[in-house]
């Protein structure tokens, strides 16, 4: 799964990418979700994780929070994303069929978390 950074050139920038996936990984991301939705972790590196090919130094950092705030830019090529347990449970809920093999070609994770950028899913890239 490639992990890329679009600043700008589409109004739904600014924005951060997952696409070029296999089922599997898809999977893997979601177990990472129920993983916070569980505070089994409370922290973890989206960047490091071994699913992960993050492009041009991007670093994503997925944290439990005690409210929804978002992807959160810490600097230029950096983001924390903070989510309460329940927030992580909805990413879980809207990236699962994406492990399947009946879904569309993307999603909006964060889409009702207000502020920063924002998080898609897509199969190759486009939304």
């Amino acid at each position: 799964m490639k992990m890329g950074y679009l600043a700008a050139g589409s109004p739904d920038c600014p924005l951060v990418r997952l696409y070029d996936f296999t089922q599997e990984d898809v999977v893997q991301l979601c177990r990472l979700f129920a993983s916070l939705a569980s505070v089994a972790v409370e922290s973890a590196a989206l960047h490091e994780q071994p699913f992960i090919q993050p492009l041009d130094g991007l670093r994503v950092t997925l944290r439990v929070a005690k409210r929804d705030q978002g992807l959160v830019q810490t600097d230029a090529k950096s983001f924390d994303c903070l989510l309460t347990q329940e927030g992580w449970e909805d990413q879980r809920d809207w990236a699962l069929p994406f492990g399947g093999e009946s879904c569309g070609d993307f999603t909006w994770l964060l889409f009702d978390v207000p502020g920063g950028a924002r998080l898609l899913l897509s199969r190759d890239g486009r939304w």
